[in-house]
This record gives structure tokens, C-alpha cells and sequence, in this order.
């Protein structure tokens, strides 16, 4: 049996931030390698300057 002492996982504040920049990343290009998409729109490329502005602003 684990501990509920183990079981529970404290992340700092940097480490969501990186995980959730992660998450949104592989959201936004989770197309690629599907049916040959390899092209990536400026929309697409937008987003993804939002989501680094975000993370480079939620970062210490």
C-alpha cells in the first residue's frame, strides 16, 4: 500500500507552468505525422508565439 504521503505529488509553480506550456504545444501540432500533415498554418505558428509568451511570462 503507498502512503498518501507518496502518492501526492507537489509541483512548483515553474513545473506547471512548463507542463501546461507541454500540454498546449503538443495540443496545437497533435496533427502532425497524421494522414502525411507536415505543413504548419500562421495560424498554427501564432498560437504557438502566444502559448511562448505565456510561458516565458508565467516562469520565475
Amino acid at each position: 500500500m503507498v502512503h498518501l504521503r507518496q502518492a501526492l505529488i507537489m509541483y512548483t509553480p515553474n513545473e506547471i507552468a512548463l507542463l501546461t506550456f507541454i500540454k498546449r504545444v503538443n495540443e496545437t501540432f497533435s496533427y502532425f505525422g497524421e494522414d502525411g500533415a507536415d505543413y504548419v498554418s500562421a495560424e498554427d505558428m501564432d498560437y504557438f508565439k502566444e502559448i511562448c509568451l505565456e510561458f516565458r511570462r508565467s516562469v520565475t
